[in-house]
């Protein structure tokens, strides 16, 4: 999970420990301070996501969390990106990997919206990058499963979508999703790679 998160979380226990993390969080800010965002101009301004959820790592509450960015390109910079704890405790990755997927799908609706209010009309579906193909099989194939009927509202939701052709599911290995240091702490070149 992010660090962010985590101290966030335990604010109201302040230790030394808490306080030297929270100084490190300072000294990264005051490092990337002159960094920006940036989206070069490209011809392709169909919106891509990368999304991803961690499963119960909170150790407080055990609530997942799923964070989730989107560019208008491959190579655009982030038009949108969020990291949120699920309101509801998930009882699998499945679970908590399909909250965190419908999180996405419903931010993919609302810039499709309004990019065509702009002007912008996506001709193409969403492609939204994911690292469980079980909630991507489980997207794609109609069958419910014993294990996975308490999570229908979400399936149906996302179905309808991908039959509508607003969305796409990609599967994309986890090493390349940039939306992983959303839930988790990284290496120093994990972060710098995906920064980039």
């Amino acid at each position: 999970m992010c660090i962010i998160n985590v101290l966030s979380c335990i604010v109201n226990i302040p230790t030394a420990e808490n306080f030297n993390a929270g100084k490190n969080v300072l000294r990264y800010l005051q490092h990337i301070q002159y960094f920006v965002l940036f989206s070069p101009s490209t011809s392709n301004s169909t919106l891509v996501s990368e999304t991803k959820a961690d499963w119960s790592e909170d150790v407080f509450d055990r609530r997942s969390t799923t964070g989730y960015h989107f560019n208008l390109g491959d190579s655009a910079g982030s038009v949108s990106w969020q990291v949120k704890k699920q309101p509801t405790v998930s009882l699998s990755t499945s679970e908590a990997d399909y909250k965190g997927l419908a999180a996405a799908v419903q931010q993919a609706i609302f810039l499709r919206d309004l990019l065509k209010e702009l002007g912008y009309e996506q001709c193409e579906s969403a492609a939204i990058g994911w690292d469980n193909q079980s909630c991507i099989k489980l997207a794609i194939n109609p069958v419910f499963h014993k294990r996975s009927e308490h999570i229908d509202t979400n399936y149906n939701f996302i179905r309808e979508k991908m039959d509508d052709n607003s969305i796409k599911l990609i599967y994309t290995p986890t090493y390349e999703i940039a939306a992983d240091h959303s839930t988790k702490t990284l290496s120093q070149q994990k972060e710098e790679q995906h920064r980039e």
